[in-house]
């Protein structure tokens, strides 16, 4: 129980942190074009 425990835990944090870069590069790509278009 306490493997299957940590297989869970370890898949929410691998699916969060992808989760969390990806919403870094769109974050990050819609500042560049703001700047783009501002400039």
């Amino acid at each position: 129980m306490k493997v299957f425990q940590t297989l869970v835990i370890s898949a929410v944090k691998l699916v969060g942190d992808s989760l969390f870069i990806e919403l870094t590069k769109q974050v990050s790509f819609k500042i560049k074009n703001v700047i783009l278009s501002g400039n």
